[in-house]
């Protein structure tokens, strides 16, 4: 047990504040020092913590560079050595933390223990890459689909050395989801916890009392437009609704980027592709393209949605997903376990469960829940319910009595 009024608390991400946003304000209010190293920063400022974006420039000026099938995990070990780099300056300047917190997988805890031996070192797990992972066959056909083939498997594989090394060498660790836990090893699910950061359901809430009326509004939000949530089926299915009722219209939130597959043959961008395709249907007027909005604009967009989509391929759940069931989102999703997690099953389902490969059926349904005005309500009272069982509020405390965190100043290593 570390007593003291304060405790130094360390954070690691490679963005700044990502999933840690509401744990370092719990963090500060409870009377500890927070610091926080980050590769980029698009959370802005927030009061009482210590953040730095740091820079190979700055602490490690010599790139790794791995050839080949091992560029990716060179990549890792290029911003480990970021990361140590920082580490050794803090620990230069007489700062040595009680506790690190940190994402593991980017390379960020590889050499903790190396420069603090002593600290204890909690870390967030978020994913595991499996061969047998089900996105390998989940639409074997598709160009977006990741290959079975060892210039594929291999170098996905290697990124796992990074993330079992912190994991092993870790004294914490938790993920957000039972279907995340689900992807690692046997012998790494044991040493795991499952704690969601939660969803800040006073901020995203809904703006009226559900009336039964339809609404027009088809929306869909996104950090990148992009295959491994599912844009490359959304636009066809979308362009299928507003043809269908010329009353409806569209609008697509988020940056026109891919992070995780390939753009498609004969554009600069998915974003590109999709315009093409609503401007051949007639359809550009009607499609609104707002690009990433700012935090209270985005969360008015979701409460005017009159129907919003998320599409996934078998991933990582998005924030997004929770911050549209808080808000009363009448929701359209991919039916997947990761997503069947947060919304339910059977008969308490929060949302229309659709397979999004399939667009006549898929379209098919979303027309029968817009004719069904009692069904619309009740979903969306569904939705508003269960993310309210993931309020920060309720989230949070787990969390921290997890890490160790008690009263201000104690912190234990059980």
């Amino acid at each position: 047990m570390i007593r003291g009024y304060r405790l130094r608390v360390l954070i690691l991400h490679q963005n700044f504040p990502a999933q840690f946003k509401f744990l370092v304000v719990w963090l500060k209010k409870a009377g500890h020092e927070v610091t926080f190293l980050s590769l980029e920063s698009h959370g802005g400022k927030y009061t009482g913590i210590r953040h730095s974006v740091i820079s190979r420039k700055a602490n490690a000026p010599e790139a790794v560079r791995l050839p080949g099938k091992f560029k990716l995990l060179g990549k890792k070990l290029d911003a480990s050595e970021v990361f140590l780099g920082a580490f050794r300056q803090l620990k230069a300047k007489g700062y040595y933390p009680d506790v690190v917190i940190f994402h593991s997988g980017w390379g960020a805890g590889l050499h903790l223990r190396g420069v603090f031996p002593n600290a204890i070192l909690a870390a967030y797990a978020e994913w595991w890459f499996k061969w047998d992972a089900d996105d390998y066959f989940f639409e074997p056909s598709s160009i977006y689909s990741p290959k079975l083939t060892d210039k594929s498997l291999i170098p996905e594989r290697l990124l796992n050395l990074t993330v079992s090394q912190e994991l092993l060498e870790a004294d914490k660790v938790w993920t957000p989801t039972y279907w995340q836990k689900s992807q690692f090893p046997d012998a790494l699910q044991e040493k795991m916890e499952v704690f969601h950061e939660g969803v800040d359901t006073k901020f995203f809430k809904p703006k009226f009392d559900f009336p039964k009326v339809p609404q027009a509004s088809i929306t869909y939000a996104t950090r990148g437009m992009e295959p491994m949530r599912g844009f490359d089926h959304l636009v066809p299915i979308l362009k299928s609704l507003l043809l269908f009722d010329s009353s409806r219209s569209a609008a697509i939130g988020g940056k026109d980027e891919a992070k995780y597959r390939p753009l498609p043959k004969g554009h600069p961008s998915m974003g590109a592709w999709a315009k093409d395709i609503f401007s051949k249907a007639c359809l550009e007027e009607r499609v609104l393209w707002p690009g990433r909005l700012p935090f209270d604009e985005y969360r008015d967009f979701l409460t005017g949605s009159g129907l919003h989509i998320y599409l996934t391929r078998p991933f990582v759940p998005s924030w997004s997903l929770l911050e549209a069931m808080a808000s009363g989102c009448l929701l359209v999703v991919s039916d997947l376990p990761a997503t069947r997690e947060l919304l339910g099953e059977g008969d308490a389902v929060a949302g229309l469960m659709i397979d999004h490969q399939n667009h006549g059926s898929a379209c098919d349904s979303i027309e029968q829940l817009l004719t069904d005005l009692d069904l619309q309500r009740e979903l969306r009272l569904r939705a508003r319910k269960r993310a309210e069982a993931y309020d920060v509020s309720l989230c949070l405390s787990p969390l921290v009595e997890f890490l160790g965190f008690g009263p201000v100043g104690k912190l234990s290593h059980g």
